[in-house]
């Protein structure tokens, strides 16, 4: 009775219709939590999206009663759908094969419901800002998606970077959501991994993410992505649903189908 669930619900890329993005689902909680109604119902501290078939469960973020964000359950478990070499991840960043680290994982393609990203952990702060997004591209069909753990005395735990083709990305939910998985996989005991990610700023658009991760003895059972909302624009859109376009789904329009149809 506390849970209002939407079932229409769409995100949409420049590869059609996506089943799961942090960012938006985020940011749609906070807007529906600042509304404090839905269809004449009203809106309480937890939402469910359904987003093409995924449940994605959303938490609203308050301070001192003032909704000022919200925290977002991945769908699904993590998922590796495959390792890839250095000199692969290295090529589709741009960088030297010295600039990829592998003393923890290999390049990993992995996903929790949504868009696949290679996680490539690379050796430095330094490698992280001598990526080139316009000469960085996807290896294999997918996104490749770099990081560091940063040194101490940091106001995060990890950086990151979302590049291909000329495009960064501020904020990237879905695949810090893998990331934090892929981590949490690798710790032994049970317990929760805590990361705070700071991401987009090299773009000049700052992001800090609050990543969790339940795991017991090497299985992730719980992905949680979260953060504060910033209002950037507000106003009205009025749509002719009589003459709208049809929209590929993810899956018509990704790399790999088009391959197959090809």
């Amino acid at each position: 009775q506390h849970t209002a669930r939407l079932r229409i619900f769409s995100i949409f890329s420049d590869y059609g219709e996506i089943p799961f993005a942090g960012h938006p689902s985020i940011g749609a909680a906070y807007v529906l939590a600042l509304r404090g109604a839905l269809f004449g119902k009203l809106v309480g501290d937890e939402l469910a999206f359904e987003v093409m078939g995924n449940v994605v469960k959303v938490k609203v973020m308050k301070e001192s009663g003032r909704v000022v964000g919200a925290t977002v359950v991945a769908p699904k478990s993590l998922t590796k759908e495959a390792e890839y070499s250095a000199e692969a991840a290295a090529t589709a960043l741009g960088l030297d094969v010295k600039d990829v680290s592998t003393k923890a994982h290999q390049p990993t393609d992995a996903q929790v419901g949504g868009q696949r990203f290679v996680l490539t952990e690379l050796t430095s702060r330094d490698a992280l800002k001598r990526i080139d997004k316009k000469r960085s591209r996807r290896h294999n069909g997918q996104f490749v998606f770099a990081y560091i753990h940063t040194m101490e005395g940091d106001s995060v735990d990890i950086r990151c970077r979302s590049t291909c083709e000329g495009h960064e990305d501020a904020g990237t939910g879905s695949a810090n959501s893998s990331l934090v998985g892929l981590l949490a996989g690798m710790a032994s005991g049970k317990g929760t991994l805590k990361k705070t990610i700071g991401q987009g700023e090299e773009m000049g658009r700052p992001s800090v993410l609050h990543a969790e991760a339940d795991y017991d003895n090497g299985k992730v059972t719980e992905i949680r992505i979260g953060g504060h909302c910033v209002e950037m624009m507000r106003g009205e859109m009025l749509l002719d649903t009589h003459n709208l376009p049809r929209h590929p789904t993810y899956r018509d329009a990704s790399p790999d189908a088009k391959r197959q149809k090809a």
